[in-house]
Formats: C-alpha cells, sequence, structure tokens
C-alpha cells in the first residue's frame, strides 16, 4: 500500500486526507474563498494527526474537478509543488467519482453534482459496472431545479452539496421526487478520494491524466 496524502478543494467546502490502506487522519472544512489561506496548515495538521512525516509520503491523490476554478487551482498548485519537492506522483481523480463512491450505492444509479458557481451545478449519472461504479452520461451544466428534476425522472440518487437556502427556495416536495442523499452525503471526504487514487496508482494509469483538470463554465 502507498502512504498518500490526498487534496479536494474543488469547491467552498475542502478536505485533507492521509491513507494507508486505510484512512490515517482526515478533516474537512467550509473553506469558502480561502484555500489558499487555510489548506498548507490543515495538512501540516492532518500529517501531525496521522503521524506523519511529509518525507513518508509516497504520492498525492488531487480532486481533479469539475468544481471551483479558483479551488481547483489552488489545490493543483500545492499538489504539484508537494510532488515535485518530495519527487512523487500525484494522481488526479475526477472529483463526481469521489461523490459517487462515497454515497455507497450498489444496485442504484447515482447522480453525483457540485456547484461551479453562480447556481450552477456539474453533474454525470453513475452506476453499476463490470469495474464496480462508473460514469454512465456526458458531463453537463444545470441548475438546481432542473438537476433535481432530471434526478426524480432517472430515479437516480442524487449527491449533492445542496446548501439549505438552496432547499428552500426550490420545496421540500421537490426534494424528496429528486431523491436526494443526506445532506451529510454531498460535502466530498478526501478518504475517498484517497481509496480511488491508490487504485490508479496500483494499476499504473496516473500518467494517463496528468496535470489534467476538468472545468466547467459557471
Amino acid at each position: 500500500m502507498t502512504t498518500i496524502l490526498a487534496l479536494d478543494t474543488s469547491s467552498g467546502v475542502a478536505s485533507v486526507a492521509v491513507y494507508h490502506g486505510q484512512v490515517l487522519a482526515e478533516t474537512s472544512w467550509r473553506a469558502g474563498r480561502h484555500h489558499s489561506k487555510t489548506l498548507l496548515g490543515v495538512i501540516d495538521s492532518v500529517l501531525k494527526l496521522a503521524g506523519v512525516e511529509r518525507t513518508d509520503l509516497e504520492a498525492i491523490a488531487l480532486a481533479s474537478g469539475p468544481g471551483s476554478y479558483s479551488g481547483l487551482r489552488v489545490g493543483a498548485s500545492v499538489a504539484i509543488g508537494l510532488g515535485l519537492s518530495l519527487g512523487i506522483e500525484v494522481a488526479h481523480v475526477p472529483t463526481l467519482d469521489i461523490l459517487a463512491l462515497a454515497a455507497g450505492a450498489t444496485n442504484t444509479s447515482v447522480r453525483a453534482a457540485i456547484e461551479v458557481g453562480r447556481g450552477r451545478y456539474a453533474s454525470a449519472l453513475f452506476g453499476p459496472a463490470p469495474t464496480g461504479f462508473a460514469q454512465q452520461s456526458e458531463l453537463i451544466s444545470t441548475d438546481l431545479p432542473a438537476l433535481l428534476t432530471l434526478a426524480a425522472g432517472e430515479c437516480s440518487l442524487l449527491v449533492a452539496d445542496v446548501d439549505p437556502a438552496a432547499q428552500e427556495a426550490v420545496g421540500s416536495d421537490t426534494l424528496v421526487r429528486a431523491h436526494l442523499a443526506p445532506i451529510a452525503a454531498g460535502p466530498r471526504r478526501a478518504g475517498f478520494l484517497a481509496e480511488l487514487a491508490q487504485t490508479k496508482l496500483s494499476s499504473g494509469a496516473v500518467a494517463e491524466d496528468a496535470g489534467q483538470l476538468i472545468y466547467l463554465p459557471s
């Protein structure tokens, strides 16, 4: 197993984890637009909780989007900088893959979505596949009412970080019909990112997407 530092700064909710076959330590917080002010301090804190030195790290896992343009750039800058200074690989993992894995569904389709700004959400449908759980639709950009209608029509489990004000605006009946996952499932956890990165590292698939971030216009 590889000792991995996982960084997810795809949205206003950020997450950092240290992983070695299991999550050794993990922190998630509402970073807002202040990723650049908080990320390095949280990394040091999580490493300390895990009992791991920077020099012990063998790979960096980076959530590669879609998401906030500025958040993704901060995460990528830190991940690439650490990777270069330590001489270790950076494994890019699409952010929606992290949400889909965290949903824990096995026989149910999952529509993963993340806000990308100005009330728009990036979303894709995931479902059971021979290799586990895989994306089964094109990546789209849509607003929340359309996203909820789409999820209700396809009877998928919608996993998204929808703030309370947005929920109130669309109404409880619409939320119920859309099969919205529990709110706590919406913010991503970096432990799931690390698990996906470990799979990529083990299969040698890291070089295929090196340096690629996924952006959608907001």
